[in-house]
């Protein structure tokens, strides 16, 4: 089973996302999806999963993306990391990748660049 933890502020991209990969994307492996609305309680999910894939949003109230990645990085999960955000920023995307991020997608979603990463 291929586990993904999404992280993002926002309910409508946290359920959009997670509808997408579920029943959208015709994905040749199974798939668990957890989810968390920000940096805190996506750590207490890590405390007892290690999901394959993370992708999270780089800003977000009480602490930012990077926080989590510096976290993830810290602990020595072996989680792949993609940052989706709507900062077509190339710091954002320098500092991602600088941090270890996998890959760097813009929002809104485009359903054919996420169904490519999960491949």
């Amino acid at each position: 089973m291929f586990q993904i933890l999404i992280v993002d502020d926002e309910h409508t991209l946290l359920n959009g996302c997670s509808f997408m990969i579920r029943e959208i994307f015709d994905l040749p492996f199974p798939v668990s999806i957890s989810t968390a609305l920000n940096v805190p309680n996506a750590l207490a999910v890590l405390k007892n999963e290690t999901p394959d894939l993370i992708i999270t949003d780089i800003r977000m109230p009480v602490m930012d993306g990077f926080v989590l990645i510096n976290q993830i990085r810290t602990k020595n999960l072996p989680s792949d990391i993609v940052i989706l955000t709507s900062h077509a920023d190339f710091e954002y995307a320098r500092s991602a990748l600088a941090n270890g991020a996998f890959d760097y997608l813009l929002k809104p979603i485009d359903d054919e660049m996420l169904a490519e990463c999960l491949n």
